[in-house]
């Protein structure tokens, strides 16, 4: 499908009044039941402050927490690669795949396009 005629039915869908009534609908009553979900937890504004809390030391220690994860996972017998970025992961990948004559070899060029279309899509999404 083409940008244009993504953008067509995107306008078109804008001005059709039913489905825009059902879309308002569908939004009120997914507020509402999340709301009322949220209040069967007894605690869970707490619970919530909690979360919150442990994401923000997560994000604040996370080379900590990622060095305990590799040495409890070399410590399982578990060979950890780590990489820079993304084109050297893609060459970690296609070494061991190479390794292990995996199909991923047969074409590892191609691989690595459609690999970079879909992160680019998603980047895009984002």
């Amino acid at each position: 499908m083409s940008t244009f005629s993504f953008r067509q039915r995107i306008r078109k869908s804008i001005q059709n009044e039913t489905l825009q009534t059902a879309l308002d609908n569908n939004s009120e009553r997914r507020l509402r039941v999340k709301a009322l979900a949220f209040e069967s937890i007894p605690d869970w504004r707490e619970r919530r402050q909690r979360a919150h809390r442990i994401r923000a030391d997560v994000i604040d220690h996370l080379d900590e927490y990622l060095d305990q994860f590799v040495a409890n996972a070399q410590a399982n017998g578990i060979i950890v690669h780590r990489a820079r970025d993304a084109k050297e992961a893609i060459e970690i990948v296609l070494k061991i795949s190479k390794q292990y004559q995996s199909p991923i070899t047969q074409n590892p060029h191609r691989q690595i396009q459609k690999y970079g279309q879909r992160r680019d899509r998603t980047q895009s999404h984002a």
